[in-house]
């Protein structure tokens, strides 16, 4: 009978999950208006397009300008250039490839769940709540490509946790933890907000190798950490340098921005600033977390020693591990928090469901269980009435969103290869559309990519 219960539910958290996608969609041609992370990305794709070097077009009048990719790596520009190759350069074109990001990280999160727990309601339920996230939902159809290295990083975790999982079979475990290592390579050259989730997965793994006393895991942590040094090595090579020094670089041109780090890099906090949303989400996570690794410690403790929950051969103590570490080191470092909420919950999520369906399985304190479930009911309320207010939102103003008239204009208007000047948002599509280029009336980038000489 309970089986049978199973597989409604996890049908319903599919189908809950592909109508988040499905307006995820709808939402990409009116919502949100260009704005300037969308058009800095999507300027330095389109120069590489072009034959350039990984310098914003709309920056075109700042020749002293520095290539981005240096601070970010090439990854995210390497693919949107190919986006707008495929789709050509346009509003809708571009936030295909943030979309598709948002589409592997979905089923990336469920394969997650999946190593970590074979509960279908919990594979779903992993896929339906990182894909209902006030990250996710802030950043799939931004324009951002946040959810292209969210992605990476969960298929470097699924890869590292299979490593783990496939111990007598030694071809197997190799390959995933190539498979991890290249991952986590790909992932630290898409930007540097990656760093935290590589800290804490090599803390992790580290952690493992120890624990697990066996002179055959010491290549089960070399094969990973080598396997991510080839494409940084590789690339940096390429650019006249090395890792390391590539590594400075970003920390150089990171340090002092008042607006992007904390105070540990000479930045300062904005922990409270900004909207409530984000805020009362993130903090529900974090209330989450406790509740659920609480629970989890709890009841391991009051099982005897063949009813314990197995935390070292599931994968689950690395994969807590690296979730932790990764969130405790974004909020070090990271000033606006909220903001980037989409380099943690994702990856929290499939970690913490199978976790708790592990301890809902097992016996123990009903306070502790009823607690557990009303934790995730709340979060799960908070995220559906986010998404149900962002689509009041999106329809009362679909209208006034219509990029149609813009385009109409910049087309009938302005003359071919024109060069037009204006500000940081909203007509960039518009005037590159219409054949013309659009360029910034002033100098905006990232802290230290832009020369002071």
């Amino acid at each position: 009978m309970r089986a049978m219960t199973l597989i409604p539910r996890s049908r319903i958290f599919w189908a809950v999950t592909f109508a988040a996608l499905v307006l995820m969609l709808l939402f990409l041609p009116r919502s949100p208006l260009p704005w300037l992370d969308e058009i800095f990305f999507a300027s330095t794709s389109l120069s590489l397009m072009r034959g350039g070097t990984a310098v914003p077009t709309v920056l075109a009048a700042f020749p002293q300008t520095h290539r981005v990719d240096l601070f970010y790596g090439p990854v995210a520009f390497f693919l949107g250039s190919c986006d707008l190759r495929l789709f050509g350069l346009s509003l809708l074109g571009w936030r295909l490839l943030g979309f598709a990001g948002a589409i592997v990280l979905t089923f990336a999160a469920a394969w997650v769940s999946r190593c970590l727990d074979r509960s279908p309601t919990a594979t779903a339920a992993s896929a339906m709540l990182v894909v209902l996230s006030q990250g996710m939902g802030a950043r799939a159809t931004s324009g951002r490509i946040d959810t292209v290295t969210v992605a990476l990083e969960l298929l470097a975790l699924g890869c590292g946790i299979r490593a783990l999982q496939t111990w007598h079979n030694l071809r197997s475990q190799r390959m995933y933890a190539v498979g991890a290592g290249f991952l986590c390579g790909l992932a630290a050259l898409s930007t540097p907000r990656s760093f935290p989730f590589l800290f804490g997965f090599f803390i992790a793994l580290a952690i493992e190798i120890v624990l697990a006393k066996r002179q055959t895991w010491i290549a089960l942590g070399l094969v990973p950490g080598v396997s991510t040094l080839l494409p940084i090595a590789w690339w940096t090579i390429r650019q006249g340098t090395d890792p390391l020094s590539w590594l400075r670089f970003v920390l150089a041109a990171s340090r002092g921005d008042t607006v992007s780090v904390s105070p540990m890099l000479q930045g300062s906090w904005h922990l409270f600033d900004g909207p409530l949303v984000p805020r009362l989400s993130g903090l529900l996570a974090i209330l989450l977390m406790f509740v659920v690794f609480g629970a989890a410690i709890l009841t391991s403790r009051q099982q005897n020693e063949t009813d314990r929950l197995d935390f070292a051969a599931s994968g689950l103590r690395l994969a807590s591990i690296t979730v932790m570490f990764n969130y405790l080191a974004t909020l070090a470092v990271v000033a606006r928090f909220w903001d980037y909420e989409v380099f943690v919950v994702p990856l929290l999520l499939p970690v913490l469901i199978p976790l708790s369906a592990r301890v809902l399985r097992t016996g123990g304190r009903r306070t502790v269980h009823r607690l557990l479930v009303a934790s995730w009911l709340a979060l799960a309320i908070l995220l559906v009435f986010i998404r149900a207010g962002k689509i009041a939102v999106w329809l009362a103003s679909y209208q006034e969103r219509d990029a149609r008239p813009l385009l109409a204009f910049a087309e009938g208007k302005i003359p071919k290869n024109s060069r037009v000047f204006g500000p940081d948002e909203y007509y960039f599509y518009a005037v590159e559309s219409a054949g013309s280029h659009y360029l910034f009336v002033r100098s905006i980038a990232p802290n230290g990519l832009v020369s002071k000489l």
